[in-house]
């Protein structure tokens, strides 16, 4: 739903409907990650999802794959998993943002895993933040006549 609301002003700033949002990305990303752990031929469908919802999102697989590895490597800190998600990260930042600075979130991952701090959850928060910066930017752009 979210991304579908965050699609309208997405839209208009980017003059586009594909790739979509990061909303979407995510969507897919929490969708293919369901489907994994399902296991048996739910499996399967979580690879159809992830095939074919990532060609269609912003990052395409390539941050798709970064949200199933750091999922996997929280779940379950191993070298290995690190090393997929540092690999899922070099690979979108060299096909996709043409720059490396996805790289810096490796220190926040590594250094998470071991600080306990107690936030009162938000959980709609950047749910609700995302479409509407992005209506916030739009009216911005509109007032000022920068297109």
């Amino acid at each position: 739903m979210f991304a579908l609301i965050a699609a309208i002003p997405h839209v208009v700033l980017d003059g586009r409907f594909f790739p979509m949002n990061i909303l979407a990305t995510l969507l897919v990303a929490t969708g293919a990650i369901y489907l994994f752990e399902q296991g048996g031929l739910k499996r399967w469908h979580g690879i159809l999802v992830f095939m074919a919802g990532g060609c269609i999102v912003e990052g395409n697989w390539f941050a798709v794959a970064v949200c199933v590895t750091a999922y996997r490597y929280c779940q379950s800190p191993t070298v290995l998993r690190l090393s997929s998600l540092m690999a899922s990260l070099v690979v979108l930042g060299l096909f996709i943002n043409a720059n490396q600075w996805a790289l810096a979130v490796l220190p926040v991952i590594l250094i998470a895993l071991h600080v306990r701090i107690s936030l009162k959850r938000q959980r709609h928060f950047f749910y609700w933040f995302y479409p509407a910066h992005l209506a916030v930017i739009l009216l911005v752009r509109t007032a000022i006549g920068v297109y």
